[in-house]
Formats: C-alpha cells, sequence, structure tokens
C-alpha cells in the first residue's frame, strides 16, 4: 500500500514538472519569434509601380551614389529591406514638409512608411513640384556614316547623368538610324496608364515643326507632291487608320516609370510610321519581346532601328520615295522607312535575333518578296509572339514581320555598331 502511494506521488509530481516544463518552453516561443522577425516580410518595405505606391509628380528613385536606377520586379513591385537607402530626386524641389530641396534620402522602415530627415514619411507623399525634367545631349562621339551620338535622360549632378537611351541621329537627313538600351525582367513592370505627353525637338531639328509635319492635312498636302494628287486619292488616301504616325523607336512601354516614359518623347526617337503598323504588329514585337525577356530571365541589350526609305509608285507608275519635309534645295528630310528592326541581343550566351517589320501598308505580295525582304526568314523558331490578327505576322495591312539571325541581318544593314554581333539564334 506504502508503495502504492509513493508510485502515484511520484507519477502526480512528474506530471507537474512536465506541465511546467512545457509552460517553460511556450513562453521562450515569443523570444525565438523575434528572432525570426528580423526577416519577415513585415520588415521590408514595398513600392507598387501601379495603383497609388508612387508619388505625383513621382521623383528619380536612384540607388544611392551610384548611376543606377532602382527597379521593381516583373510584377511591378519594388522591395527593399528595412534600414536600406533609396536616393530620391527632383529637378525642381520636392513638396512640403521637404521644399527648396533637390534629393532625399529614404530609409526603409516597413510598409510604406519611410524615414525621411528624421520624419516617417508615407512613400507617395514624396512628391516633387513639378515633372523630373529630361534631356537629349549630343556627346561629341560620331555613330554610322557621321551621325550624331546623343544620350536621353536626366542630369542630376556634374557627372551624374542617368541615360534611359541612346541615339544615333543623322542631323543632315533629319533621320534616326538607330536606338540603343538594355532591357530586363524589370520592363515587364512598367508603370501603366501614365500620361502621354507631346513629342519634342530638343535642340535638333534646327528649329523645324516637326509636329505640324505629322499632322493629317500636312501629310496630304506632302505625300500630294511627291505622287500627284489623283494617285493620294485613289490609292494612299490619309484618313483616321491611314495615316504616319510618330513612330517610337525606343517603345514608351520599353521605359519603366513614366518619368523615364516621358523622355522618349524626342523627336530623335521617332520615325514615321503607318498607324496600323504602329499599332499591329510592331507593338506585337515590343510587347513579345519583353515577355521573352522576363519568362527567360535574361538581361539582353536592344537595338532599334530603320533601314531603307519607303517608295510608292506615282501617277506615272515611277517609284518615288517619300518624305515629310524638303530643304530648300529640294533635298528630302524626316524619311519614312521601308523597314523597322529590333535587334535583341543576349551577350551571356553570344545568340540574338533580329525581328523587321515591313512598314508599308500598300504593299503587294510581290513587293514584299521583290523589295522588302532583306534576309532568310527564321520566324519559324518563334512562338512567342502574340499577333494582332489571325492572320498574324504575314497581314501586310498591320506589317508583314518576319525574323534573321543577326549575321545574315548585317549583310544588308551596316548602320550598327561593329560590335553587334551573335553567334547563334536567340529563340
Amino acid at each position: 500500500m506504502v508503495k502504492l502511494v509513493l508510485c502515484l506521488l511520484l507519477f502526480v509530481a512528474g506530471t507537474i514538472r512536465s506541465e511546467v516544463s512545457e509552460d517553460i518552453l511556450l513562453e521562450e516561443i515569443p523570444s525565438e519569434a523575434e528572432n525570426v522577425e528580423e526577416f519577415s516580410p513585415l520588415n521590408t518595405c514595398t513600392i507598387a509601380i501601379n495603383g497609388n505606391g508612387l508619388p505625383e509628380p513621382q521623383p528619380l528613385l536612384i540607388q544611392p551614389n551610384t548611376l543606377r536606377f532602382v527597379n521593381p520586379d516583373r510584377n511591378g513591385i519594388i522591395t527593399i529591406s528595412a534600414n536600406q537607402q533609396i536616393e530620391l530626386f527632383c529637378s525642381g524641389s520636392f513638396v512640403a514638409p521637404f521644399p527648396n530641396t533637390r534629393t532625399l534620402f529614404a530609409t526603409c522602415q516597413s510598409g510604406t512608411n519611410w524615414l525621411v530627415n528624421g520624419q516617417t514619411r508615407v512613400f507617395n507623399t514624396l512628391a516633387c513640384t513639378g515633372q523630373v525634367a529630361h534631356t537629349a545631349r549630343r556627346t561629341g562621339q560620331r555613330c554610322f556614316d557621321g551621325s550624331t551620338h546623343s544620350e536621353v535622360g536626366f542630369n542630376v549632378a556634374p557627372n551624374r547623368f542617368f541615360v534611359t537611351h541612346n541615339v544615333c541621329h543623322d542631323e543632315v537627313a533629319e533621320a534616326t538610324r538607330y536606338v540603343y538600351y538594355m532591357q530586363t525582367p524589370a520592363n515587364m513592370g512598367f508603370q501603366r496608364s501614365f500620361p502621354r505627353p507631346s513629342f519634342i525637338t530638343g535642340d535638333f531639328f534646327g528649329g523645324r515643326n516637326v509636329n505640324g509635319l505629322y499632322t493629317q492635312v500636312t501629310q496630304r498636302q506632302t505625300l500630294a507632291g511627291i505622287l500627284g494628287q489623283q494617285r493620294v486619292d485613289e490609292m494612299y488616301a490619309i484618313h483616321t487608320d491611314a495615316f504616319l504616325a510618330r513612330g517610337h523607336l525606343m517603345a514608351n512601354a520599353d521605359n519603366i516609370f513614366g518619368s523615364h516614359m516621358r523622355a522618349s518623347f524626342y523627336f530623335i526617337n521617332a520615325q514615321p510610321q503607318w498607324q496600323t503598323f504602329n499599332g499591329g504588329n510592331w507593338e506585337a514585337v515590343e510587347a513579345g519581346v519583353r515577355n521573352f525577356i522576363a519568362n527567360r530571365n535574361l538581361e539582353c541589350e536592344i537595338y532599334t532601328g530603320v533601314h531603307g526609305v519607303l517608295s510608292l509608285r506615282d501617277q506615272n507608275g515611277v517609284f518615288r520615295e517619300l518624305f515629310l519635309d524638303f530643304d530648300s534645295q529640294g533635298r528630302g528630310l524626316i524619311p519614312v522607312p521601308s523597314l523597322y528592326y529590333k535587334v535583341v541581343l543576349h551577350r551571356p550566351t553570344n545568340r540574338g535575333i533580329v525581328f523587321i517589320g515591313v512598314n508599308n501598308p500598300h504593299a503587294t505580295s510581290a513587293d514584299i518578296t521583290n523589295r522588302h525582304t532583306i534576309c532568310t526568314d527564321v520566324s519559324h523558331n518563334v512562338d512567342w509572339i502574340t499577333w494582332t490578327t489571325p492572320v498574324g505576322r504575314t497581314s501586310i495591312l498591320r506589317g508583314f514581320s518576319y525574323m534573321c539571325t543577326v549575321t545574315d541581318f548585317r549583310r544588308v544593314v551596316t548602320n550598327l555598331p561593329p560590335n553587334v554581333t551573335a553567334a547563334s539564334l536567340l529563340f
């Protein structure tokens, strides 16, 4: 009996010790959780490129003390770790409570809260008093055939110029040969529905009213002067869907932030492009390349340019080259390109591909074969472009499109730098 009582006492004591141990263990869990919290998503800051995550007008978002922007992921989300900084720049000033200030350093606290000059601020309140100023500047270097090399971007400080794209522009013919820039998966997260500004000439085109040359009234007059009024009325009438648009070379949507998009609206980044092509298969190529680069997680060099001058038959059946204007000697200015191209290079693998679009909705099938095909078509390798019509890439109205190897393309198109090469096809 005594043994039984002792056993019961030992069992109860053990149970009590077990419960006490469990209580102690449960009390220790919060301290371990506190250690884990240091790595929790709650200790990061996020900025949504779309929606209301950005201030308006927005500053430039810069990696401190570098020449690099802060970029989002492919979903348009910027994630910054706690206690990490980003640099913000306004070309004029920030709004209150930071007036008369062009540069701020914001330190991530958590969520949308940032420490700025000792104050906790919600990120989208860190607005500029106006849109950030951009510029297009000549570098003093030359590119194809004596053309002018220029940089487009933002002058933040002496020796701190942030480049969005490079331009090779022929100032004699008033024609851009190509535009060069980089594209990464971050470009898929670009800012949607940002207001489009008007195109500007900057310090180019000698004060010419280029916007006026693109009006449909002026286009009718210019084409009639080249091809004959009757021919234009019968075959090439300019109307709502059939006109020459200001065709971006570096696409507006190939920029991530709205402030960068605004910098793409220089006329040196545009060439005359038939609207059905501009909003058709060429837009499909631009979107397809962005998707491809993001899906493959690549960082690619892009060269977008033009080749040849489009010619149409006049009232006598003679092919005449098209221009938007002429100088006092009757020489054509701002030529209408025959072809647009986009070279995509992936340097680490030495691969590349060229997309070519025919800027001629009036072409015949014979024209496509005999006048507009300049290299062997390899489009059967590419299945990741979503074309705009059931006819697909072969729609002449929407812009007949094909693809070539870089080597084959370079045998005909010579206006690119010599280092634009690729050993094999990127697809």
